[in-house]
């Protein structure tokens, strides 16, 4: 999380509208540290049926969702 906090840091020098991580906690929080930072708005693209759409990240909705295709199996990891 440090690392993130420094990146955030950074990137206040910079203009950032929007933030968009995928729905893993680990990338949440880091993307959340920096959108706090720069003031950006923190988005995670997510499958609803079979259309993707963005939620904030903040939505409690987000936790029911997973960032794969409807119908795919995970891949190797």
């Amino acid at each position: 999380m440090e690392d993130a906090r420094r990146l955030a840091e950074r990137l206040t020098a910079l203009t950032v509208d929007v933030i968009v991580s995928s729905s893993y906690l680990r990338a949440r929080s880091t993307a959340g540290a920096i959108a706090k930072a720069t003031g950006a708005s923190h988005i995670v693209p997510v499958w609803k049926g079979s259309s993707q759409v963005d939620l904030s990240a903040n939505d409690p909705e987000l936790r029911n969702h997973t960032t794969r295709a409807p119908g795919r199996s995970p891949g190797p990891c």
